[in-house]
C-alpha cells in the first residue's frame, strides 16, 4: 500500500511541477519582454526580502509536522489536537508581530535596494502584496500538516496546480488589460495565494475531522518553539546561502546586471522546485518509520532515496550545464547565450546539494537540529563575505556570487552533513556517501555529452533541443543501468515498478 502511496504522491508532485515549468517556461520571456529585464529583477528581489520572514515563521511550522505525525501514528487524538491548536495560535500570532516589522520595511524600501526613482512606487506596492501573500502562506501551512502527516501530498500537489495556474492567468491579464506595472505579477500571485488557502483549509477538515475543537496547550506550543527555534537558525544560514545572492547583485552591480542575473536565476529554481517534488515525498515516510520505531529499515529508506533521487536529477542538471547558453538563447534571447557559463556553475552542484536533502530529513525525525543550525548559518555567513568580496573586489561579477555558493554549500553538504546524519542515527561514517557520489559522477557524464551535442551541429530551435535531449536521456538510462546501479538496487527497482502497476 506504501508503495501504491508513494508512486500517487510522486505523480502528482511531477504533474504539479511539470504544470509550473511549462508555465514558468513560457510567462517568464513573456514578463521579461512586457516590463523589461532591469524591471523584472525587482519581482525576485522583493520577494527574496519578504522571505527574510522566514526565519521567524519556521520556528512553528518546521517542526510541528513532525509532532503531529508521531501523535497520530501513537492514535493519540487529543495530543495531535494540541499540537494542531498550538501551532495555528502561534501562526496567527506571528503573522500580526510580523505585519509590525513588514509595513516599515515597505516605506523604507528604497533605502534598502538600489530602485530608480520611476520604479519605487511600484515596487513598494509589489513588496506589500508579496508580504500578504507570506502571511497567507505562514497561517495556511498549519492546516497542511493534515496531508503530511497522511502521506497525502497529492492533495498539497493538486492544491500547488490550481495556485500556478491561477497566478499564470490572473497575471497574464492584468498585465494584457491593463497598463503593464511590476505590482500586477504579486497581485496575480495574492489571488491565487488566497484561493488555495481556502482549498488547503477545506482539505484539512475532510482529512481531520477529528481535530474540531480548539484546545491550546502552553506545554506544547514551548515544546514546538524549542525545537523550532534551531531551525529559525538553521533558516538564517539556509538565507545568508539561498537568498542573498540577487540583494548582493543589486547593492554591488546595479539594477540592470540584477535583473539579467534574476532572469538566469530563474532555471536553478526550476531545478529546486523540481527536486523539492521528489524529496518532499520521501520526508513523511521517514518521519514516520522512525516514530514506528523501524530504525534499520528508516536508515536504508534514507539511502536508497539519496541515491534515486540524485540519479534522476543528474539528467535535467547536467543538461542545463552542458547546453545552458542554447537553453538560454532560444528561451529569453541571443543576448542571454553570453550567461551559459555563469548557469553552469549555479547548477552543476545541485546535483549534490539538491539529493543531499533527503538525508536531512533525520534531523527532524530525530529532533537533532541544534548542530546543523549553527553550522549553517556559519557556513551561509561565509558565503554572504565572500560573495559580497568578489562581486564588489574582483572582476567576476554576479559569477563572483554563483562561485561563492556552490563551493560553500558543497562543502558543507559533502562533509558536513553525511558525517552528521551518519553519527545520529548510529551508522558508519561513509554510509551515506554512497548516495552521493554517483549522482555527480552521472551528472557529468550528462554535462561531457550535451556539451559536446552543440559542436557536432548547431540548435536552431526547440525541437532541436528537446530531440536532442531525448538522445542524451537514453544514452544516460543505458549508463545509469549498466554503471551506476547494482544488481540489488536494479531489482529493487524492478520490484518496485511491479507493485506499482500490478497488484501492489
Amino acid at each position: 500500500m506504501r508503495g501504491k502511496q508513494s508512486f500517487i504522491n510522486i505523480t502528482c508532485n511531477f504533474f504539479s511541477i511539470f504544470i509550473s515549468m511549462g508555465l514558468s517556461f513560457f510567462i517568464t520571456p513573456f514578463l521579461v519582454k512586457t516590463i523589461g529585464a532591469e524591471s523584472y529583477g525587482f519581482v525576485p528581489l522583493t520577494q527574496q526580502i519578504v522571505n527574510y520572514m522566514s526565519i521567524a515563521t519556521i520556528s512553528v511550522t518546521a517542526i510541528s509536522g513532525r509532532f503531529f505525525t508521531i501523535a497520530k501514528k501513537k492514535a493519540d487524538t487529543a495530543m495531535a489536537q494540541e499540537y494542531f491548536s498550538s501551532t495555528l495560535s502561534a501562526s496567527l500570532l506571528g503573522s500580526l508581530l510580523l505585519s509590525t516589522i513588514l509595513l516599515p520595511i515597505s516605506a523604507y524600501i528604497n533605502k534598502i535596494l538600489n530602485i530608480p526613482n520611476y520604479l519605487v512606487s511600484d515596487v513598494r506596492i509589489s513588496f506589500l502584496l508579496f508580504c500578504a501573500i507570506f502571511l497567507i502562506s505562514f497561517i495556511t501551512s498549519t492546516f497542511n500538516i493534515g496531508a503530511f502527516s497522511s502521506n497525502k501530498l497529492y492533495i498539497t500537489s493538486t492544491i500547488t496546480i490550481v495556485n500556478t495556474v491561477v497566478k499564470a492567468i490572473a497575471t497574464v491579464s492584468l498585465l494584457l488589460l491593463f497598463t503593464p506595472r511590476i505590482w500586477y505579477i504579486s497581485l496575480g500571485a495574492l489571488v491565487a495565494s488566497f484561493i488555495a488557502g481556502i482549498i488547503t483549509v477545506i482539505s484539512f477538515v475532510k482529512l481531520e475531522p477529528a481535530i474540531h475543537t480548539f484546545k491550546l496547550s502552553i506545554t506544547k506550543l514551548k515544546e514546538i518553539f524549542s525545537s523550532g527555534i534551531w531551525a529559525s537558525l538553521s533558516e538564517i544560514g539556509v538565507i545568508l546561502f539561498l537568498q542573498i545572492d540577487l540583494i548582493v547583485a543589486n547593492w554591488n552591480l546595479g539594477t540592470k546586471i540584477t535583473g539579467e542575473y534574476a532572469v538566469v536565476l530563474a532555471i536553478p529554481a526550476i531545478l529546486r522546485t523540481f527536486s523539492n517534488a521528489i524529496i518532499s515525498v520521501f520526508v513523511p515516510s521517514v518521519i514516520s518509520l522512525y516514530a514506528l520505531g523501524k530504525y534499520k529499515e528508516m536508515v536504508d529508506y534514507l539511502n536508497n532515496a539519496v541515491l534515486y533521487t540524485g540519479l534522476v536529477l543528474s539528467l535535467p542538471i547536467g543538461i542545463i550545464c552542458g547546453l545552458g547558453g542554447v537553453v538560454l538563447r532560444l528561451w529569453i534571447g541571443e543576448y542571454y547565450a553570453g550567461y551559459g557559463l555563469l548557469l553552469a556553475v549555479l547548477s552543476i552542484h545541485l546535483s549534490i546539494n539538491l539529493s543531499v536533502q533527503v538525508i536531512m530529513s533525520a534531523q527532524t525525525a530525530y529532533n537533532k537540529l541544534r548542530v546543523p543550525a549553527f553550522v549553517t548559518l556559519i557556513m551561509g555567513i561565509i558565503n554572504f563575505s565572500l560573495a559580497y568580496v568578489l562581486s564588489k573586489y574582483t572582476d567576476l561579477g554576479v559569477m563572483g556570487i554563483a562561485l561563492s555558493g556552490a563551493l560553500v554549500l558543497t562543502v558543507k553538504n559533502t562533509v558536513f552533513t553525511p558525517l552528521y546524519v551518519a553519527r545520529i542515527t548510529g551508522q558508519e561514517r561513509k554510509t551515506y556517501f554512497r548516495g552521493i557520489i554517483k549522482p555527480l559522477i552521472s551528472t557529468c557524464f550528462v554535462f561531457a555529452i550535451a556539451f559536446l551535442t552543440q559542436y557536432i551541429f548547431y540548435i536552431k530551435n526547440f525541437y532541436q533541443l528537446f530531440f536532442v535531449c531525448f538522445v542524451v536521456g537514453s544514452i544516460y538510462l543505458i549508463f545509469v543501468l549498466v554503471f551506476m546501479l547494482n544488481k540489488t538496487e536494479k531489482n529493487r527497482i524492478y520490484v518496485k515498478v511491479g507493485e506499482l502497476f500490478g497488484k501492489g
